[in-house]
């Protein structure tokens, strides 16, 4: 018996593109089996035509609503305790967002609160791009410092020991607006880092 049957959804084939009214079974937090309610075509051998539905534990009726793999946003931010930018990251859930990226809301100097404040404990699976800045980015109208003596290797290199698996890369912004006389210099100190810690580099032009 499953633990939870979805009827009556539009299914989005991720092989195809197409849309197949289908139900779709879960057990052990996993797909067991997806029953397709027509002919539509799927080359997934997990979508076998089926006119019954199996029993379930819990039974949940999409009434024609969407069913798609959780999306993933990997252009977000996340800091709601400490940029203007920043949005609660369970609101993605509501768009189907369910793994996501802060790119580069904070830096090494701020990093830990927004990891406490923002990203622990929420649903979605969460990592982040750690600004090469050394607070990030913390709102409209107010530029985040880039002179060569604040750029940090060491902050970045602590961040980096003390959050293992947290940071999956550095971002740096270049608008002129932000760089001002620094040019592409900091562009070139984002990528020197990258290289130093085997990340890839987010470059907001």
């Amino acid at each position: 018996m499953l633990d939870l049957l979805i009827k009556n959804a539009v299914l989005v084939c991720t092989e195809t593109g197409r849309e197949i009214p289908a139900s779709v079974g879960i057990e052990n937090g996993r797909i067991k089996d997806i029953l397709k309610t027509n002919n539509s075509e799927c080359s997934s051998p997990a979508a076998p035509h089926a006119a019954y539905l199996p029993e379930a534990l819990e039974i949940l009726d999409a009434g024609g609503m969407y069913l798609l793999p959780g999306l993933v946003d990997f252009h977000t931010h996340l800091f709601r305790h400490g940029s203007s930018f920043g949005m609660d990251a369970d609101l993605l859930l509501s768009s189907g967002v369910t793994a996501a990226a802060d790119m580069g809301s904070a830096g090494w100097v701020n990093y830990p609160a927004m990891h406490d404040c923002d990203l622990t404990g929420k649903l979605p699976h969460l990592t982040a791009f750690l600004n090469i800045s050394p607070i990030g980015q913390p709102g409209r109208g107010v530029a985040e410092p880039l002179d060569d003596e604040v750029i940090s290797e060491e902050g970045i290199r602590k961040i980096l020991e003390e959050y293992p698996g947290c940071i999956s890369g550095l971002k740096i912004r270049l608008s002129r607006g932000i760089v001002k006389e620094h040019g592409i210099r900091p562009l070139a100190r984002a990528l020197e880092l990258g290289n130093v810690f085997g990340l890839p580099v987010c470059v907001h032009t």
